[in-house]
């Protein structure tokens, strides 16, 4: 089996209820996020990664890449709305 690249960037979850925003990125595992930094390098998947934090991904890094792709996700489903709303 062909070892999965590491290309993924933090999950998040973003809330706006009730006018209060929330924003929580979680790790997606060592072996997989592009982001991971562990005391010994290359990555084995033995160690945690230093940014992870109960679960949470707390590298700047990761959360701006993370952010980037979901406002460009994000543009393209206001479009698809927009031209489903035109037809």
């Amino acid at each position: 089996m062909a070892a999965k690249k590491a290309t993924k960037t933090a999950n998040v979850s973003i809330s706006l209820y009730d006018g209060e925003f929330q924003i929580g990125f979680d790790c997606v595992g060592v072996m997989v996020c592009q982001f991971a930094m562990c005391s010994e390098m290359p990555i084995d998947g033995k160690e945690e990664c230093f940014f992870k934090e109960y679960g949470s991904c707390r590298r700047p890094a990761a959360q701006q890449t993370t952010l980037e792709r979901l406002i460009n996700r994000l543009k393209r489903e206001l479009k698809q709305l927009e031209e489903d709303s035109e037809a």
